[in-house]
């Protein structure tokens, strides 16, 4: 009878210990399933960083190029403006056409917000006078 009782016992015992390590393995089960989505929503949470990033990059590679095309076209011009400046007033008046041609002919499509124009004018002393003309690109 002791025996009995005593694989009973035992029985109950196993049966207990099973259930608890099948509670045991579920548990686990849930927690490895809820690591696995988060790590999933991370991994998606990221990529949309790096994707954001990435276009950022793009767009200030773009508007970096665009600013050079600018200024070289800029410098050009000033140059340009110079040298006319150099020659005399009716050797410009000779070629209204080649003047408006070439005006024309140039890339004005500033993506710039605003450009405050300023005159210059010198007077027959040399002194410089900036005069604000209030005419804007936009």
């Amino acid at each position: 009878m002791k025996k009995v009782m005593h694989l009973q016992d035992m029985g109950v015992k196993g049966a207990t210990s099973g259930r608890t390590r099948q509670k045991i393995r579920l548990r686990l089960s849930a927690e490895v399933a809820k690591l696995h989505h988060f790590l999933a929503e991370e991994e998606k949470l990221f990529l949309q960083r790096f994707s954001k990033e990435e276009e950022t990059k793009k767009k200030q590679t773009e508007n970096t190029l665009k600013l050079h095309q600018i200024i070289t076209s800029l410098r050009k011009l000033i140059l340009e403006v110079g040298e006319m400046s150099q020659s005399p007033i009716l050797e410009l008046l000779w070629n209204p056409e080649d003047l408006l041609t070439r005006s024309e002919n140039r890339d004005r499509n500033y993506s710039l917000e605003v450009l405050k124009v300023k005159t210059v004018c010198h007077d027959d002393e040399g002194n410089a006078e900036v005069i604000p003309s209030g005419y804007q690109f936009s």
